[in-house]
């Protein structure tokens, strides 16, 4: 694992290229506890400074430390999609357009519907319309695809 400063934090703060971030404590480092957001599916850390504390996303600070960013692109894209995913290799620079172009497919994504034994069920062409079949919100689906819960409708669904 390889470590480098936080732009505007030297000294007092690292990530990783595996999306890990420490404080510098005097002679040692702690691990921070990395905060998950429900709503958007990142992890930040808050780091502090001149009495001051400030949220960062993970995902924003290994991209910053580790990717070259010659075209001042604003944008981090996950490869995976897996906003989880913090590692460098799994990281990019990119425009608004190419972040929704690249994910733009997930929408469409079939889904599968298995029992809790594992038969398949049904496929759905897409979220939409796994949601309406299985008489649910499309974001019940979202996070039982997604592994947020356990199953949808009595259905354990999977992407397709």
């Amino acid at each position: 694992m390889t470590w480098k400063p936080i732009a505007g934090y030297e000294g007092l703060y690292e990530v990783s290229d595996a999306g890990a971030v420490r404080c510098r404590k005097t002679d040692h480092y702690r691990l921070l506890k990395q905060k998950y957001n429900r709503f958007t599916g990142y992890y930040a850390v808050d780091l502090r400074k001149d009495r001051t504390c400030k949220t960062r996303t993970i995902h924003r600070l290994v991209a910053e430390a580790f990717l070259p960013n010659p075209d001042n692109l604003p944008y981090v894209n996950h490869k995976d999609e897996d906003k989880t995913n913090n590692s460098v290799e799994n990281l990019e620079w990119c425009t608004s357009q190419y972040n929704n172009l690249y994910s733009s497919h997930k929408r469409h994504k079939r889904v599968m519907a298995y029992t809790v034994d594992g038969d398949l069920l049904a496929t759905f062409e897409s979220v939409d319309v796994a949601a309406s079949m299985l008489g649910t919100t499309k974001s019940a689906v979202s996070n039982a695809i997604n592994g947020r819960s356990g199953t949808c409708m009595g259905c354990v669904l999977r992407k397709g």
